[in-house]
């Protein structure tokens, strides 16, 4: 898991013995998470309920940076980082049981994008039709990958090429801006370009008040905003709802049955 990942090569290369204790303590509690993150009956609420708790030990004002201990952790590195968001992602498509499909990759990569034919004429001898494919930046996605070969007809030479299917790319952020918005709504424009099923989901913990992003006009599949925001509270807690409707969009965008379900009750009003 990426959280954990982070936890480990943090404490091989910390040097300070009051934060490897501090680390130490952070790895024993977030081992826990990862235990009820790897039980597929684990109920989301129940584990919603166990991250807010490890988010509230992070805040511990002992784990902050004292410039004059100059021990503690500063705030911009990776221990205050969202990869915890990946990791419960990962979860929810483990349980739909398609990691493991042929061809199927999942983490941090690039998709395809631009395929298109650059061959400058057909009339002078043709080795190679220049076949240009382009590429996104990398995304938290489920890929499938695909390799493509093709030959001029009368020829024996194949030529060959992999290429990347965004099957559901996540663009994981803490806050969101109109300017960060267009970004990754062009960039889901591009993934449905290269696969019109492809889903492009934006997963923030808040937003700002002054801005809501007019997803319905756009690429963009859907946006969930992780932590529900009150006036009367400094800390926002990660909701279970908006995690259940998370997981509830992933098993329609995996599900084939589920997705056959959702398009007769469209077509018909009614399951039979």
């Amino acid at each position: 898991m990426v959280f954990g990942e982070i936890l480990n090569k943090m404490l091989k290369t910390e040097k300070n013995a009051v934060n490897r204790m501090y680390l130490n303590e952070i790895v024993i509690k977030w081992k826990k998470i990862e235990s009820k993150m790897e039980e597929s009956d684990e109920p989301i609420p129940a584990l919603v309920e166990a991250l807010n708790d490890f988010m509230h030990v992070l805040q511990n004002p002992k784990f902050k940076y004292d410039a004059k201990t100059n021990s503690g952790f500063k705030s911009n590195i990776e221990l205050y980082s969202t990869s915890y968001i990946d990791d419960m992602i990962e979860m929810l498509l483990k349980k739909r049981g398609i990691l493991n499909k042929k061809g199927v990759f999942w983490g941090y990569t690039k998709f395809t994008t631009n395929l298109k034919f650059d061959h400058k004429s057909i009339f002078g001898e043709i080795k190679d039709l220049g076949l240009q494919l382009g590429s996104s930046p990398k995304f938290l996605q489920l890929v499938q990958n695909v390799d493509l070969q093709y030959r001029l007809s009368g020829t024996r030479k194949f030529i060959k090429h992999q290429i990347s299917l965004p099957v559901l790319v996540f663009s994981i952020v803490r806050n969101i801006s109109e300017d960060n918005f267009i970004r990754l709504n062009y960039h889901a424009e591009s993934a449905k370009e290269t696969y019109p099923d492809a889903k492009f989901l934006i997963i923030v913990e808040t937003i700002d008040k002054g801005y809501t992003p007019d997803v319905s006009n756009s690429f963009v599949d859907a946006l969930f905003i992780l932590r529900k925001q009150h006036k009367t509270q400094k800390t926002h807690l990660i909701s279970a709802e908006v995690i259940e409707l998370l997981d509830s969009k992933i098993r329609e965008y995996t599900d084939v049955n589920h997705r056959k379900e959702i398009d007769m009750i469209k077509a018909k009003g009614i399951l039979e």
